[in-house]
């Protein structure tokens, strides 16, 4: 979407994260436009096998985590309007579950059914 929104092709009305977006600083979040409390971000994940050993998960948590501090990729990916989370397994598993019961709700209030 951002390249059509500098072509000039799209007018953005909103963000949907909690605060505005570095490169797209004009841009009110969604909540600022009316919505109160409206966030939808979209995350990235590594999720392994149940029984793995936690180790072994702590471990590549670990590798994702140090890959992650590279400016490079840090100042790529802010380029494209997008940060870096780095998060704990605990914390992972927190916001799997959070967004898990989240959607849910969606799903239940719209009346979405699976064919």
């Amino acid at each position: 979407m951002l390249g059509q929104f500098r072509a000039g092709k799209v007018r953005l009305l909103g963000v949907s994260t909690k605060t505005r977006i570095g490169i797209l600083a004009d841009v009110p979040t969604v909540a600022e436009s009316g919505l109160a409390g409206f966030e939808n971000v979209t995350w990235y994940g590594l999720i392994a096998p149940k029984g793995l050993d936690p180790k072994i998960a702590e471990r590549i948590n670990a590798a994702v985590r140090k890959a992650q501090e590279n400016p490079a990729l840090r100042e790529k990916l802010a380029g494209i309007g997008t940060s870096v989370r780095s998060e704990t397994l605990e914390q992972f598993k927190a916001t799997v579950k959070a967004d898990r019961a989240k959607w849910a709700e969606v799903v239940k209030v719209s009346g979405a059914k699976i064919d």
